[in-house]
């Protein structure tokens, strides 16, 4: 079964991304990027759906280590932020990030996105 990282520091969101996808797929959620690269090195999720801006280290920079470490650079990694103007999202891109959605978003763009970057078998 395919798993998802979802990472927020907003509570709000983190439930918003569970009422979406909770019953259909394997979530894990942490609230900063420290705790982000710790979940990843324990047991690498399938896909990460990952916030911007967070106190410590940021999305983007997390994005980074993810795309750089030979263990974790093919986890696809969907950057979900607030932040959208087109300087942002090439700093996303060049980060590695594979998909960025804008916040508020669309929750069946949510779901489309999910579904392009998962593996195959992805749902329960």
């Amino acid at each position: 079964m395919s798993s998802i990282l979802c990472v927020d520091d907003n509570d709000r969101n983190l439930r918003i991304l569970d009422e979406l996808l909770g019953e259909d797929y394997d979530l894990e959620c942490v609230k900063n990027g420290e705790q982000a690269l710790d979940h990843v090195t324990v047991g690498a999720p399938s896909l990460v759906l990952l916030d911007v801006m967070m106190p410590g280290i940021s999305g983007i920079e997390v994005c980074r280590e993810l795309k750089s470490d030979p263990m974790t650079r093919d986890i696809p990694v969907i950057l979900v932020t607030a932040r959208g103007q087109p300087e942002e999202q090439r700093e996303g891109k060049e980060a590695g990030a594979d998909a960025y959605l804008i916040k508020p978003f669309d929750p069946d763009v949510l779901l489309d996105l999910v579904e392009t970057w998962l593996p195959c078998g992805q749902a329960r």
